[in-house]
């Protein structure tokens, strides 16, 4: 009995052992850099329309299985309501051509989130209102 038990324990040492443990997440999207710079492209941009500031990020869409890398381009702007609608789409059509002149690895995305964004402070509350035009790239 006394050698099942240390050979149970030499078991579980050895299954526990041989487990290989990956927290990292799959397919992470790369860091986007512009041939021009984040400035350039941001300063690029305000020559077309006016916006406050840029921000750049990444999103990974996963349905049924299948993972899709986008780009994320939020615009920080006075006055949302002022900006019609077709102004937003000619201003996101603008904005996926310069993006795939100025974006290096650009295969490594497979879509583009134009994001046009208010933010209003009242107090210590904050207020945002967003449009978001999803774009493809592929």
């Amino acid at each position: 009995m006394k050698h099942n038990s240390k050979f149970f324990l030499v078991f579980l040492m050895l299954f526990f052992a041989s487990c290989n443990v990956n927290n990292s997440p799959k397919n992470t999207p790369p860091s986007p850099n512009f041939k021009i710079g984040k400035t350039g492209f941001e300063k690029k941009l305000q020559t077309i329309f006016d916006f406050e500031k840029l921000l750049v990020g990444t999103s990974l869409d996963r349905n049924f299985g299948i993972s899709k890398t986008g780009l994320n381009l939020t615009f920080k702007v006075k006055d949302l309501s002022m900006m019609s609608n077709e102004r937003m789409h000619k201003h996101s059509e603008v904005i996926k051509f310069e993006t795939k002149q100025s974006l290096l690895k650009l295969d490594s995305y497979d879509f583009l989130n134009v994001i046009f964004k208010e933010e209003m402070k009242d107090g210590d509350f904050t207020k945002s209102s967003t449009v978001t035009i999803k774009k493809q790239l592929k």
